[in-house]
């Protein structure tokens, strides 16, 4: 995905909650891909991944919920994880391109 797409995932200030817990299982499934790929760091971004894992049921249960108003403090808090998954999507992303750079040089010498 690209930095555009993920940017407005998390750029989620006045989406309504079942577009922010729609995009934070897309994060999530992201992360998961990327985790399945990274080698750098692998069980650093295993850890992230299982405790996405655990983030992700507690969302899919406010998804479910979608009849009830939810109160501010659920679309504050989504809002908040949305951000953080975020950042966690760059940082194992950035994990990955590095064990690629550096398989990359180390195949050219």
């Amino acid at each position: 995905e690209s930095q555009k797409e993920l940017t407005e995932l998390s750029d989620s200030s006045l989406q309504p909650v079942m577009d922010i817990a729609t995009n934070i299982l897309d994060l999530a499934k992201s992360i998961y891909s990327l985790v399945e790929n990274a080698k750098a760091n692998k069980k650093r971004c295993q850890r992230v991944s299982e405790r996405v894992k655990a983030l992700e049921s507690l969302v899919k249960s406010i998804e479910q919920r979608s009849a009830v108003q939810p109160a501010d403090d659920i679309n504050k808090a989504l809002n908040e994880l949305s951000i953080t998954l975020t950042s966690a999507y760059h940082l194992i992303k950035k994990y990955t391109m590095s064990h690629l750079v550096k398989r990359i040089l180390m195949s050219s010498s």
